[in-house]
């Protein structure tokens, strides 16, 4: 049996358009992708993807996130060094890039993120 792919059918140029304006140039491929399934505004995206905004989140009410808070800024007053530990997941990744680029200020001394060996 010869299976066929079926293509969704090409949004209009106009839609695409009006939502790159709306999302950024630089995402003008979502934006293609995105009219071709039917969504042509930013509260129809929203409305599509599942999830809490982040504005509703509150980073500060993960377990023992205040503490880790603390200790980070004590070490950056003591000058302390600080290694950040990560693991091959993308929150992982993710964690320890926004916190080598935004946590900390360029003047820190820290070690690079390690990245732990799965399987050993």
């Amino acid at each position: 049996m010869t299976k066929r792919w079926t293509y969704a059918p090409e949004g209009s140029p106009e839609a695409i358009a009006a939502l790159t304006e709306e999302l950024g140039a630089s995402y003008s491929a979502l934006a293609r992708v995105l009219v071709q399934r039917g969504m042509s505004s930013l509260e129809q995206i929203k409305a599509w993807i599942p999830g809490t905004p982040l504005s509703a989140v509150d980073p500060l009410r993960m377990a023992d996130m205040p503490q880790a808070a603390q200790r980070l800024a004590q070490a950056r007053e003591q000058g302390e060094r600080v290694m950040l530990f990560g693991d091959y997941d993308v929150d992982g990744t993710t964690r320890d890039v926004f916190t080598q680029q935004h946590a900390l200020r360029p003047a820190d001394d820290f070690n690079p993120c390690h990245i732990v060996e799965r399987g050993v």
